[in-house]
């Protein structure tokens, strides 16, 4: 239940899904007690009224006569007194009833969002389920089902670039894209939702199987045998595969075909996989090999079985602080030897930090990575990581250091003790958040550990700890009570 008081505090992401026809049929279920309410008060008003209140209209105003100025110059001469005062408090209820209905309806944009956006993950990820399945038909509609509620023009360009990859038909009769009869499947795109594309998308570029197949290869010689998909994210889709050669279980990493025809994106791939080459650490995920394939870019990495940080709190909760320290110092092992390397990560969170099955961390992901020494690929003014865990100069389009991950390895941190990020909203909100506000302290935890993510969280990257060298040294004397 959310109380009266939020009900009236809205945020834009809350108005940019009345965006979405879709929404409004939600949006009047969590309204329609009031709406009925005041429909019901209406037509009191306009049959039941009149009756029942003309008795005490006219003993409050006994008719009277007129006088020859009064019958001239009264336009309503024709209505008697008791009437006029019975109508002018008609008109005042029935404002009520509209001002009852019209408030209603606000408190319910806040509800109707949060349902609208439950039901889309909700609905993509039974598509995810149910394409992982082979059931091509049930996934398209779970996913057409997601992309009507969403509102975010990024995430519905996302979607659709995912539709267009993984299904391929002839247009259907209601205008939805139906697959074919040898349905083809095409591994790509990144998480999303929005509108159904309105007409069918053309297959070029497009690399498929068809149902009869057992499973898609790649790789020189299809040296790589796709068994199933394991995430979704900006820089693509990974997959749990057979390396036939090796004969072992690793993941494949794929760039989706709209960034692949990307120059820059296709630089900053080619910097992850050497990135990620250059550091070999227990604490983080080693690149096997880096694959062209059908012009598609695809990277080789080790497969890690255990599921990531994310999924882990919210199966859990909040951690208890020794075990959030625990998992806390084996991934600040794993940045200092990056930023040993000349590597700054850009985008450490939960789900880039994955769990072996004994549950040894292993921070993965370099997908924004940049060698210090390199030439610079941030566009100005640009926004590169995930909004929740962004460090302020990140938040400004500003270049990152090893300070930079110093900020979202502490905004890790406070999310494995609380099980939230410390910032909520839409992007624009939590950004204005991370530039403006400090990280509250976290209760039911000693001191020491909210002095040190306290430091880790300056705005100043100046009053950071400097790398993950001197990051992993100040968490060795942290307590966790």
């Amino acid at each position: 239940m959310i109380p009266v008081r939020e009900r009236f505090s809205f945020d834009a992401a809350d108005w940019r899904y009345l965006q979405r026809p879709a929404v409004w049929k939600i949006l009047l279920r969590e309204a329609w007690l009031w709406l009925a309410g005041a429909a019901i008060a209406a037509l009191l008003v306009r049959f039941v009224y009149p009756a029942a209140t003309g008795w005490f209209f006219r003993w409050l105003y006994p008719s009277k006569d007129k006088n020859f100025f009064e019958r001239i110059f009264d336009s309503s001469k024709d209505a008697p007194q008791w009437a006029q005062a019975q109508g002018d408090v008609a008109v005042v209820l029935f404002v009520l009833c509209a001002l009852a209905a019209i408030a209603g309806l606000l408190m319910a944009v806040r509800p109707a969002a949060r349902e609208a956006a439950r039901i889309a993950r909700e609905r993509l990820d039974a598509g995810d389920r149910a394409l992982q399945a082979g059931n091509l038909r049930i996934a398209q509609l779970d996913y057409q089902g997601s992309l009507a509620l969403l509102p975010d023009p990024i995430e519905r360009r996302m979607v659709e670039e995912r539709l267009h990859r993984t299904f391929v038909g002839q247009p259907a009769g209601n205008g939805t894209v139906a697959p074919s009869p040898a349905a083809t499947v095409a591994l790509g795109s990144t998480i999303a939702a929005a509108s159904p594309p309105a007409a069918q998308p053309a297959p070029d570029q497009t690399v498929a199987i068809t149902q009869s197949d057992t499973a898609r290869r790649v790789g020189a010689g299809g040296r790589y045998e796709l068994q199933k998909l394991l995430g979704k994210g900006g820089m693509g889709e990974v997959h749990q595969a057979l390396d036939t050669t090796l004969e072992r279980t690793v993941a494949l990493k794929w760039l989706p075909g709209h960034l692949a025809s990307d120059q820059q994106f296709l630089t900053r791939f080619t910097h992850e996989a050497k990135a990620l080459a250059r550091v070999s650490h227990p604490n983080v995920v080693q690149i096997f090999d880096i694959i062209n394939h059908a012009g598609e870019a695809w990277l080789s990495l080790e497969f890690v079985a255990g599921g990531d940080l994310q999924g882990l709190v919210e199966k859990e909760g909040a951690l208890a602080p020794s075990q959030a320290l625990a998992i806390a110092g084996a991934i600040a092992e794993g940045l200092a030897f990056a930023h040993e390397q000349g590597i700054v990560h850009r985008d450490i969170k939960p789900l880039n930090v994955l769990l072996t099955p004994d549950g040894r961390p292993k921070l993965t992901d370099f997908g924004l990575a940049r060698m210090t020494a390199a030439t610079q690929l941030t566009v100005a003014g640009s926004i590169l990581g995930s909004p929740y865990y962004m460090s302020p100069e990140q938040a400004e389009g500003k270049t990152a250091d090893a300070r930079s991950d110093v900020y979202s390895f502490g905004i890790t941190l406070y999310f494995m003790l609380t099980g939230n990020a410390p910032y909520q909203g839409d992007v624009q909100q939590v950004l204005l958040q991370h530039l403006t506000q400090t990280v509250p302290a976290v209760e039911g935890v000693s001191d020491s550990i909210n002095a040190f993510l306290a430091r880790c969280t300056a705005r100043n990257p100046d009053e950071r700890y400097a790398d993950g060298k001197a990051l992993l040294e100040a968490l060795r004397d942290v307590k966790p009570a």
